[in-house]
């Protein structure tokens, strides 16, 4: 099974693991500080933008994007930190 990591405000995050449970993926659903996973219990990283400030995992995964031996990264973020995004980091996707 395909497992995918999403870190962030679990309200917002729970549509997102909903759908990708239904889909067949087993989502890993950690409120922002919650404790990782290993690394190799996930396939894919989801993240909501807002909670990286709070995450130590989440900023790490941001941070080693791009990287020869990274997992795909998913970033959600509202309309208003888009512009605070920064475009350097080669992030594989985003939600608005």
């Amino acid at each position: 099974m395909r497992n995918v990591l999403l870190i962030g405000d679990v309200e917002t995050l729970t549509p997102y693991a909903e759908a990708l449970e239904a889909d067949g993926f087993l989502p890993i659903l950690l409120p922002p500080g919650g404790d990782a996973p290993k690394d190799e219990e996930y396939n894919l990283a989801v993240i909501d933008l807002s909670s990286v400030g709070e995450d130590r995992m989440a900023a790490s995964l941001l941070d080693s994007v791009g990287g020869v031996e990274t997992k795909p990264v998913i970033v959600v973020a509202g309309p208003d930190q888009i512009s605070a995004f920064d475009p350097i980091r080669d992030v594989d996707d985003y939600v608005r």
